[in-house]
């Protein structure tokens, strides 16, 4: 306030300054107070900031200049939080609900965005979202908070329509799920009743089952589903219903087929099994066992059997084609199988598979001695023919097979047909009373096995005929064989076999034991012959081989044979120059090179003993050469050395004749003479030569 005295001056202008920045002029009113509006305090945090106002007046003609200061106190600015949350309905759906969004403005331009927190915001039901501004230096704090509605997320329930049923079937499960998980409760109204999933019919009429799902905290009530079906009247509970019965006497048989296989005579109010489509489609249901069999006329005019379990043993059998001396049955062993037929004049059987599970044909023989049966195998989705002909249609997607089984059941052959090929086969008895097997190849290249025997058969080839084999191979007489021994350890002795016939099997297996060219021992030896047939039987004979020795030693005794030695001294000096070098070899090497010559040894009274040798048994006997002279002379003429002719009791002598290369030496001959006691008291005489 600018005043004089106490007294308001008015209109005097007055500059005023904001932190020592001039910000504008004021005029005084007549209270002498002067204002300046709209000064911003930018720069300036909130609190007391000293001497920062200042006011100045000039003066005037009347007045003196004055100047005054004073303190500036800013307060924080308010602010205020708003949370925004998206319009409802929102509905459970298992995570976490965040539809809200918070800021914070004021004062200074505050536009800030918060973080919103939250509680209970998953399950469905009331939640609550939360955000606050923080107080700051130039602005006081501030919070706020909402709530927002989660709401039970819908449901619904997935349950099949049910097909009818027939009034007397079975109780039956029911099955339905809900899109939550949560678990269906059924309920029942009309001719049932339900106990948790199972369902009782309680005679014809209609049945509804309803599925149910009552939902929980988070989950609506799902839509209820009601299904209803009818429960047809079975009065002969033959699983057909009666508005619907084509079967009146309830044994399976459409009443348009339920005739006698023979006569053809109505019996459809009769139960029975026999059934007749036309004068070559007819037969009986041989074996029910525990199945249910139909047997209807198909809309192509063939018959159409299927077959239902009611048990888990035995098997349906159904004859086809029967009364022209044949017999076909189908075979149905799975439960829900299906197969549509007729048969030709010849007995021949065309069917088609329209089940999931091979159906098989049996065709009867009877031959040898039972029952033999050819079955044919066809796959689903194919057709064919069985009997006379097999036939396999061009479109199939897999060969048919053919299983040839004899009279205990065991499989004797058999083999497979592609597409579009055919074979007739037939099961014979042969002269002998034995089965046999007839093929022929009518289209297309088959390998056919029977009996063992294999053979690649091709249309046009004609017929062959396998026959059973029911006995062994038989082998012929072989005589008893004596053969010469070759040596001591006998001879190799080569022979001929015996011829080996069989009723069936043209080569049947043979083999020998010892077999030719074996070497045989001296003695007697037994020969075994074996012969197998393809059947598998077997057969063995037997013979001997002796081997002997009739043949005697033979004894070659050499010629006379004369040694000459001449000029011997009887000091035993050596040999003369030009004797005869056969002596030397004939009394032993080193004879005449030893020291001292040829000596004499033996007994000094038999007179002219002049030859002999030192030998080491003396050296070891006596540590020298002992040297007998008494009595010895020379003897004109040399030394004559005698034929000696051994005596088999008394002295053995061997002749080896072997002259050196290059000579006229009639060889080197070696005499061992037996050591006997002498005359003169059993003194040992070793004699080496003696005169004459």
């Amino acid at each position: 306030m600018l005043s004089v005295n106490g007294s308001p001056l008015a209109g005097k202008s007055v500059a005023f300054t904001l932190g020592g920045t001039p910000v504008g002029e004021g005029i005084t009113n007549a209270s002498g107070l002067a204002e300046l509006p709209g000064v911003s305090l930018d720069g300036f945090d909130a609190g007391m900031q000293a001497n920062a106002v200042a006011a100045s007046f000039a003066g005037d003609a009347g007045f003196f200049a004055i100047d005054s200061m004073a303190d500036l106190v800013i307060q924080r600015a308010g602010t205020t939080t708003s949370i925004v949350c998206e319009a409802e309905p929102l509905v459970f759906s298992g995570s976490p609900q965040t539809p809200c969004t918070a800021s914070a403005t004021g004062a200074g331009g505050l536009d800030a965005s918060l973080a919103v927190t939250y509680s209970n915001n998953v399950n469905a039901g009331t939640a609550t979202a939360s955000a606050s501004y923080a107080e700051t230096a130039n602005h006081t704090g501030s919070s706020d908070s909402a709530t927002f509605t989660i709401g039970r997320a819908s449901q619904t329930i997935q349950f099949d329509v049910l097909p009818d049923r027939l009034d007397g079937d079975p109780d039956f499960g029911v099955t339905a799920q809900a899109s939550t998980g949560l678990p269906v409760t059924f309920s029942a109204s009309g001719n049932c009743t339900v106990a948790g999933q199972a369902v009782h019919l309680a005679g014809a009429g209609s049945c509804t089952v309803t599925a149910s799902q009552a939902g929980d905290d988070n989950y609506e009530d799902a839509p209820d589903v009601p299904r209803m079906f009818a429960v047809k009247a079975d009065t002969d509970h033959d699983g057909i219903a009666d508005e619907d019965d084509e079967d009146d006497d309830g044994d399976g048989i459409a009443d348009a087929i339920d005739r006698n296989r023979t006569t053809g005579a109505d019996e459809s109010r009769l139960y029975s099994n026999d059934y007749r489509l036309d004068a070559y489609t007819f037969g009986t249901i041989v074996d029910r066992a525990v199945w249910f069999v139909e047997l209807t006329q198909d809309v192509t005019g063939r018959l159409r059997a299927t077959v239902e379990s009611l048990g888990s043993i035995g098997s349906p059998m159904i004859s086809a084609c029967a009364g022209l001396s044949k017999q076909i049955r189908f075979d149905f062993n799975v439960s829900g199988e299906s197969a549509l037929w007729h048969c030709g004049p010849t007995g021949t059987v065309f069917v088609t598979n329209v089940g999931t599970q091979p159906v098989r044909i049996y065709k009867d023989y009877y031959a040898g001695s039972g029952v033999w049966r050819v079955v044919t195998t066809i796959a689903p989705g194919d057709e064919g023919s069985a009997g006379s002909p097999i036939r396999a249609a061009q479109s199939n997607g897999s060969p048919i097979t053919v299983r040839i089984a004899d009279d205990q059941g065991v499989e004797r052959g058999g083999f497979a047909i592609d597409p579009g090929e055919e074979v007739d086969v037939e099961v014979l008895t042969n002269a002998s009373g034995n089965a046999q097997v007839a093929v022929i190849v009518l289209s297309g290249t088959v390998d056919v096995t029977v009996f063992g025997q294999t053979q690649t058969m091709t249309a046009g080839g004609g017929a062959k005929t396998f026959s059973s084999d029911a006995a062994p191979p038989v082998i012929g007489a072989a005589p008893d064989l004596v053969v010469e021994a070759t040596s001591a350890a006998g001879a190799v002795v080569t022979f001929n076999l015996p011829s080996v016939t069989d009723d069936v099997d043209p080569a049947p297996v043979v083999t020998v034991s010892p077999g030719p060219g074996t070497a045989f021992p001296m003695g007697a030896t037994v020969v075994t012959v074996t012969a197998t047939d393809a059947a598998g039987h077997l057969a063995t004979s037997t013979f001997t081989i002796t081997v002997v020795d009739t043949t005697p030693p033979a004894l070659s005794v050499p010629a006379d044979l004369m040694l000459t030695c001449s000029g011997v001294a009887v000091d035993g000096s050596g040999c003369a120059a030009g004797d005869d070098p056969a002596l030397a070899a004939w009394l032993g090497s080193g004879v005449c090179d030893r020291p001292g010559g040829l000596r004499s040894r033996g007994d000094a009274r038999r007179a002219g003993a002049v030859a002999g040798r030192c030998h080491d048994r003396d050296l070891q006997r006596h540590g020298q050469c002992r040297q007998h002279r008494a009595g010895v002379g020379t003897r004109a003429g040399g030394l004559r050395v005698r034929r000696l002719r051994a005596a088999a009791a008394q002295r053995r002598h061997r002749l080896d004749s072997a002259g050196p290369a290059g000579t006229n030496d009639p060889g080197q001959v070696q005499l061992d003479l037996l050591r006997r006691n002498g005359g003169d008291g059993g003194r040992r005489d070793d004699r080496g030569l003696q005169g004459p």
